[in-house]
């Protein structure tokens, strides 16, 4: 799940896939969806490296911070910047994690499954909150051809009302 939240943010797979449920219906629409924009890509020349940016693993970064994601993501976001030939280190892990407030309530050590999350907004809510308050690269191409603050335009800056696996951004799980 946290590696489907990294590949969200950083503009590789469409926003809204990363956290439904894989049996469910909508799965198969996205994945339909998906095929038919890598298409598009091919066409228009989009390239990984041209999305895979710094801004780009920055903003997958922020995303598991505010997430609570594995730490599995570091080893593996670290390997991929490595192929992508984009310099990132360890240190840039934790300058990102000291800005970036736990805003969701998820497992393993909380409460609430990224279906959970999806139900209540899912990575493109966390995405705009963090954009929201300067902490998201909007202008981060993804692989639709639209920017980052294009794809999440729509997407309200608030999580709704009566849940608690989104925290509001007054009210973080941590800071």
């Amino acid at each position: 799940n946290t590696m489907s939240s990294v590949i969200e943010a950083m503009g590789m797979s469409l926003t809204g896939s990363a956290s439904m449920a894989a049996e469910d219906a909508e799965k198969a629409e996205s994945a339909a969806r998906s095929g038919a924009v890598l298409v598009e890509a091919v066409k228009a020349q989009r390239l990984p490296r041209q999305i895979m940016t710094r801004k780009a693993f920055e903003n997958a970064i922020a995303v598991v911070m505010a997430t609570g994601g594995s730490t599995n993501a570091v080893l593996h976001l670290l390997a991929i910047a490595h192929a992508a030939e984009v310099p990132l280190t360890l240190d840039d892990f934790e300058t990102i994690r000291a800005r970036v407030p736990v805003l969701c309530d998820l497992k393993p050590s909380r409460r609430y499954v990224i279906t959970d999350l999806h139900k209540v907004g899912g990575i493109p809510l966390v995405m705009r909150m963090l954009l929201d308050h300067g902490l998201l690269h909007g202008d981060c191409l993804t692989i639709t051809g639209r920017t980052v603050a294009e794809q999440l335009r729509d997407v309200p800056g608030e999580p709704p009302a009566n849940q608690d696996v989104i925290r509001p951004w007054s009210s973080p799980m941590y800071a």
